[in-house]
């Protein structure tokens, strides 16, 4: 059973070092806390093949996961969808920047195939591309500075 509420900041950050295997298992999930990924398919948790839609919420500072079984299915009958839902920080650090209801939203989007998993019909990302030409054109700008010594230099017009 889901619930809803909208007044939960979906933003913390938090270590990875807690494996998957450790978290503790939830049964209900707020559609707006911090989500850290998504995961449907077929698993094999209790001697048979179930398809699950599997998610990692951050509770209480601390990843915890929740499953919901879809039925019996065959392990190759479906392809299974992975979506993360953070951004890696560095050092071991990461940021959960989605939410359970974004996350379920995509998964049946591209369930339906209204989107596609093809990376070659997916445009590039704007930001790096941006990215890229600003560092391009700060290449070419003229550096009207004069560097010598540690910490001398002269900036001229």
């Amino acid at each position: 059973m889901t619930s809803l509420r909208t007044d939960f900041a979906p933003k913390r950050v938090i270590t990875s070092d807690v494996q998957p295997n450790t978290m503790p298992i939830i049964s209900e999930i707020d559609l707006n806390e911090p989500c850290l990924g998504y995961f449907e398919g077929p698993l094999n948790l209790a001697g048979e093949w179930h398809r699950y839609k599997v998610v990692i919420v951050i509770r209480q500072d601390a990843p915890a996961v929740w499953y919901w079984d879809m039925g019996p299915v065959q392990p190759t009958d479906h392809v299974p969808i992975r979506i993360p839902g953070y951004v890696p920080l560095g050092h071991g650090k990461m940021e959960a920047v989605e939410t359970p209801a974004q996350l379920m939203y995509l998964a049946d989007q591209l369930r339906s195939g209204e989107v596609s998993m093809d990376m070659d019909q997916m445009e590039p990302n704007d930001v790096v591309r941006l990215y890229w030409e600003l560092a391009e054109e700060k290449k070419k700008q003229p550096r009207k500075q004069s560097t010598f010594g540690p910490g001398g230099f002269i900036v001229r017009d």
